[in-house]
């Protein structure tokens, strides 16, 4: 055996180790914790039901007595095709992930740990395009090490066993970004296995997600068109209008988008544009979140590191240009710039501030990643030792997120069991409001107990109605996560009540 050819099986036995390695953190994850809301959504869509409060949905602001069972029963009624339209409408996202997930579910069923499954498998696939759009960038040993970052994230870890787009953009970032890679790489035209790499990824990556389409559109616009000729030539040329198809394939979505956005109305949580100064302070906090874990749950010195380790990013990708005469580190930075600015023009214009949410912009996590893989090689043995503290810190702050220690999920599982535990006969369930929050609860609760749905500002009509039995006890689940631009996010919810059992993301209150 050749030396090139052990050096490729050691490289396949260390990406597969790595891989298992993804997949053992993600897997834990499955079960740990209850669905919960966004999630929700995903399981409605899936059986065709829809758990918005939008006009045409299945529920409604106020929804009448009935046992859990029922919700069970309704949910457990497969009416995805009829009503596919309606929901790819409301859910405000594009069709990929929910149409493959289907396909999915008709082998697997819907259970939350097989709706799960999916996208821990497509985040765990996405660890040898990390490799190879490493080794790429920085050689074996950044591509290993961007791997091995990657595979042991607490963001990716957090949101590969969600029931949500975002195990499934990874992946196609992850292979659209390696494919971008081979593109400008090919010398001196991409042979053709690198534009179907191109075509499949980047217009799997458009129709995943719409914020996977402004990451597309750099990448198209870094890499790939540079690739392709001068810039008059790329311009105008034949193998221009191939590269783009992409964007002209999502372009056909665009009218599905501007009906989305209507049925979302201005009520949706991200209504409000925010100034420059808090957008990049957003933005910057976001890829603080891409490396610590979600919604900045880390503690400060953690985030200090995470700090630390983006300015070494920054640094080594500048050094690199300059000593080694090559522009790709910094084109990768100028991509994770220029996607902020991106999104703070697009929030701008349409009077939002979804630049708050990592989660949405969560393709940069792998730039993010392959930079830190090409800082950490290129600093050497120090680099290695630093690579493996961060990889263990890592590992730690994943198994910590996984079981609910750090950004807790809302917890309907557990709130469904307290009041399994402590009801009786006569009670009556109220949730305020319904949605995700109504049916999800449902799902844990024993089917016989009775549950509602009201507003929270007619509650107290009910509480202290003539005609409630004196023996009946009220459960008042409120949903708390922080969706203050909703009209039945109350701040409180009369009348008050000394008897509240707190939650992550709902409080329980009895009267």
């Amino acid at each position: 055996m050749s030396k090139d050819s052990r050096g490729l099986w050691l490289d396949i036995a260390i990406v597969a180790g790595i891989t298992l390695l993804a997949l053992g953190v993600r897997f834990p994850g499955l079960d740990a914790q209850g669905l919960w809301h966004d999630e929700l959504y995903t399981l409605g869509n899936l059986v065709g039901f829809d758990l918005y409060l939008f006009p045409g949905a299945d529920l409604a602001q106020t929804e009448a007595v009935h046992p859990a069972g029922f919700w069970v029963e309704r949910m457990a009624t497969d009416a995805f095709w009829p009503n596919l339209w309606r929901n790819l409408v409301h859910e405000g996202h594009p069709p990929l992930y929910l149409l493959i997930l289907k396909a999915w579910t008709l082998v697997l069923g819907t259970s939350a740990s097989a709706v799960r499954l999916f996208s821990v498998v497509v985040s765990t696939m996405a660890v040898p395009f990390i490799f190879l759009a490493g080794r790429r960038v920085g050689g074996r040993a950044a591509g290993l090490l961007a791997g091995a970052l990657f595979a042991a994230s607490p963001f990716q870890a957090y949101f590969s066993y969600e029931a949500r787009y975002y195990g499934l953009l990874a992946f196609m970032a992850s292979a659209a970004t390696w494919a971008a890679l081979q593109m400008r790489a090919s010398k001196p035209a991409p042979p053709r296995s690198a534009w179907v790499l191109w075509l499949v990824f980047s217009t799997g990556l458009c129709l995943t997600h719409y914020f996977g389409a402004i990451y597309c559109l750099l990448l198209l616009a870094a890499l790939v068109l540079p690739s392709l000729g001068t810039p008059r030539q790329a311009l105008v040329s034949r193998p221009t209008a191939v590269a783009t198809t992409p964007l002209i394939v999502f372009s056909a979505w665009l009218p599905v988008l501007i009906l989305q956005t209507r049925s979302h109305g201005t009520g949706h949580w991200t209504q409000g544009r925010l100034g420059i100064f808090p957008s990049i302070r957003a933005a910057a906090t976001g890829l603080l979140e891409m490396i610590s874990g979600p919604q900045l749950s880390a503690p400060p010195a953690e985030l200090w590191y995470s700090a630390i380790l983006l300015l070494i990013c920054a640094v080594v990708a500048l050094w690199h240009q300059h000593e080694a005469k090559d522009r790709l580190p910094v084109l990768l930075l100028l991509i994770i710039l220029a996607h902020a600015l991106v999104v703070f023009v697009v929030d701008t214009v349409l009077d939002h501030h979804t630049i708050t949410v990592a989660r949405y912009s969560s393709c940069l996590s792998v730039p993010l990643v392959l930079l830190l893989g090409l800082a950490l090689s290129k600093l050497r043995s120090a680099g290695f030792a630093l690579a493996g503290v961060t990889t263990l810190l890592f590992l730690h702050a994943s198994m910590l997120t996984i079981r609910g220690e750090r950004a807790p999920r809302q917890m309907l599982r557990e709130a469904a069991s307290f009041i399994n535990e402590h009801s009786t006969p006569d009670d009556l369930v109220v949730v305020t409001p319904s949605g995700p929050t109504l049916v999800g609860l449902a799902l844990y609760l024993d089917p016989g107990i009775p549950i509602m749905a009201m507003p929270a500002a007619d509650l107290h009509t009910l509480v202290l109605g003539l005609d409630r039995p004196a023996s009946q006890k009220i459960w008042s689940v409120q949903q708390r996560l922080g969706l203050t631009a909703e009209s039945w996010a109350e701040a409180t919810t009369p009348p008050p009540s000394d008897n509240i059992v707190r939650f992550a993301g709902l409080d329980l209150v009895t009267y």
